[in-house]
């Protein structure tokens, strides 16, 4: 199981990690929102062992895209290939036209390119989603 974004943290099942596997998270290092299915291609990306909060789990922070790390995670940095990846959680919705933006569901769709099943998470968590400013 791999799991890509910086919010990954509430989402490890608190000690349920090793009832489902091997867990691996690569994220990237900050927000990156509408970011899409973005690759890097012609910039250099740093991947690196980060310490996680939860025991067992394998953590590494990168300077690139969400499509990155999946991308990489999955060719470079787990061992064996993924059985899932959860993509997200990230601030705010992604629903209607806002799909098409999405570095969620862009991360999950590289999964999919890479024949890993993989599903994206979001929620309305946000104070700074544009559906939350209201007109005069």
């Amino acid at each position: 199981m791999m799991m890509e974004y910086s919010q990954t943290v509430s989402f490890v099942w608190h000690g349920q990690q090793k009832k489902y596997g091997k867990v691996w998270v690569v994220a990237p290092d900050g927000q990156r929102s509408a970011m899409s299915h973005r690759i890097t291609l012609r910039e250099t990306i740093e991947f690196f062992p980060v310490d996680f909060p939860v025991e067992g789990v394998h953590a590494y922070a990168s300077t690139g895209t969400p499509a990155d790390c999946v991308r990489f995670g999955i060719l470079n940095i787990v061992k064996e290939k993924p059985d899932y990846v959860f993509s997200g959680i990230n601030y705010g919705y992604n629903s209607g036209t806002d799909i098409q933006y999405s570095a969620t569901v862009g991360s999950a769709l590289e999964a999919a390119c890479a024949g890993v099943h993989a599903i994206a998470f979001s929620e309305g968590a946000s104070e700074c989603h544009e559906g939350d400013r209201r007109l005069p």
